[in-house]
């Protein structure tokens, strides 16, 4: 009675490599040292922390204002936790767990945050607005 199921189940879990939901867990974007996001702080550090800015603009007093976007994400330890609960539930359910799985990790992909950050004439922050993210910044 297993034989019929058995081998499409482990061609899925083999195909999702090892179970698709337990791989996009492990693959959600990081989780963003928001501490960052305060008056002095470097600019070089805010790029190494969020990545390049979405826009640079420099002003006509010769300080400069950037925008970021990015997606705040998980520690190490919340990724691999997820990831072990779905590989757990592909083994107890046969499978079947990646039917509810993947939409969660797909749901669960983190939050958008993008930020103005202004910095005086030593490159260091100024100033920050927050386009979006407000409730993932006051978090922090």
């Amino acid at each position: 009675m297993h034989a019929r199921w058995f081998p499409p189940v482990v061609a899925l879990l083999l195909l999702c490599g090892g179970g698709c939901a337990a791989y996009q867990a492990s693959q959600q974007p990081s989780k963003k040292n928001l501490a960052l996001c305060q008056q002095g702080v470097p600019r070089a550090n805010l790029i190494a922390e969020f990545g390049p800015p979405l826009y640079t603009e420099e002003l006509s007093d010769g300080t400069l204002t950037d925008i970021f976007h990015f997606r705040q994400g998980y520690s190490r330890g919340a990724k691999a936790s997820r990831a072990l609960v779905h590989g757990v539930g592909d083994v107890l359910t046969g499978g079947l767990w990646e039917v509810l799985g993947i939409p969660i990790e797909t749901l669960a992909s983190g939050s958008d945050v993008k930020l103005e950050i202004g910095y005086d004439a030593n490159r260091n922050v100024q100033w920050i607005n927050v386009i979006q993210g407000d409730k993932i910044i006051a978090r922090r």
